[in-house]
């Protein structure tokens, strides 16, 4: 029996749940395993037996786990538990099937705030959590920041004063919201969420409450954005694994599709007029587009060919004046911000960290700062034994 499954790219991952089939080897026979699915398969090893597989698979709520498949009857038992998170491909088992081998991986964040010229040596941390803001965050009029905090296995949303103060939840419920933005007049949030199955926007009051569908169907939708003027929501829409630009009433209605290419997370420029968006790289070695279309659709009217390679594409975010678009760059475990102007020409280093990396951020509503996601990511590798 050989076992496969598909594994998407993170930056797709919410497209349609993966499970686990067998091929038999003499009859060339297909069948599902188990009736689990998850959002995304990872490496799996057979047991020395053959009664059994151990995987990673992530779920959206507590990332990359090892699970061990029993064979055939189809049961799935997770393995590990915590906040830790596991490796897609280091994974391994001795020829007793007695001992796992595999990468875990960690990765704290807390909130910054950076000034708009990009001088690090005035950045300053807000918070002290250890998952701020890397599911999603933005800035509110008031100066306020409203962002997705972990507090033990739940996410939810939480808002902190400009100078890490006051830090309180907003909501407390059991769903997946992440990738939130905010409405330029403070009424609003939009974000994604799976509270009404697979992956969709929502928008809701500012406080987290009333929150109302705006995309429906068999698509999975994410990275959404407000219009400047607040009466529109741009995001990223997958169906047959491919992801085009979409725009919605943000008082919900029908939507159009901004793009018939590869593309995700958008951001409407500060006149409303473009929005930009990631193409990303077919491979590793290669880079990915930034492109601006028009708010009506269509061909790009600028690309700029120099995102790096990611599993998890964060929004190029325009610069207040419009002239810019920010981006990041992770070199040697360390992440930085560029800017590529919009006239053309090389990209700039923008930020000047020397340690941690980025995993989300935001320029604050009045555009004098950037909210920055940051922290460390630690690789170890582990032995579990005795699992089965």
């Amino acid at each position: 029996m050989i076992a496969f499954g598909p594994a998407t790219l993170e930056n797709l991952s919410n497209s349609e749940p993966a499970s686990i089939y067998g091929i038999d080897v003499a009859s060339g026979a297909m069948k599902p395993l188990t009736n689990q699915h998850w959002a995304e398969l990872g490496k799996m090893v057979w047991t020395s037996d053959g009664s059994g597989l151990v995987l990673v698979a992530r779920d959206p709520r507590i990332g990359n786990q090892i699970y061990y498949l029993s064979y055939p009857t189809g049961e799935v038992r997770r393995i590990t538990n915590g906040l830790r998170g596991f490796g897609n491909y280091g994974l391994g088992i001795t020829a007793d099937s007695k001992t796992i081998v595999a990468d875990s991986w960690e990765t704290s964040a807390q909130l910054w705030l950076v000034g708009a010229d990009g001088n690090t040596s005035r950045a300053v941390p807000l918070t002290s959590g250890d998952y701020d803001g890397r599911r999603g965050l933005a800035g509110l009029p008031d100066g306020r920041i409203v962002y997705v905090a972990r507090d033990g296995g739940e996410y939810d949303f939480w808002t902190v004063k400009a100078d890490g103060t006051d830090a309180k939840a907003l909501t407390a419920d059991p769903f997946n919201d992440s990738q939130i933005a905010a409405a330029h007049d403070g009424r609003h949030l939009v974000f994604t969420s799976d509270r009404a199955g697979g992956s969709h926007i929502f928008r809701a009051d500012a406080d987290g409450s009333h929150p109302q569908q705006l995309t429906f169907g068999e698509s999975q939708d994410g990275a959404p954005d407000f219009s400047p003027d607040g009466q529109w929501v741009v995001y990223a829409s997958i169906l047959n694994d491919k992801a085009t630009i979409w725009k919605i009433p943000a008082a919900g209605g029908t939507p159009a599709r901004l793009t018939d290419y590869e593309g995700v997370a958008p951001s409407f420029s500060p006149d409303g007029k473009f929005v930009s968006c990631i193409v990303p790289s077919a491979s590793i070695p290669e880079r990915g587009s930034i492109d601006v279309i028009s708010v009506e659709g269509g061909t790009p009217v600028k690309s700029f060919n120099v995102v790096p390679f990611s599993w998890n594409y964060l929004n190029a975010r325009w610069t207040p004046d419009g002239q810019g678009l920010i981006f990041p760059k992770e070199e040697n475990q360390v992440t930085n911000l560029w800017r590529q102007a919009i006239a053309g020409g090389a990209p700039q280093r923008f930020t000047d960290f020397k340690t941690d990396i980025i995993v989300n951020y935001a320029y604050t509503q009045n555009g004098r700062n950037i909210i920055l996601s940051r922290g460390q990511r630690t690789v170890n590798v582990v032995l579990i034994s005795n699992f089965k």
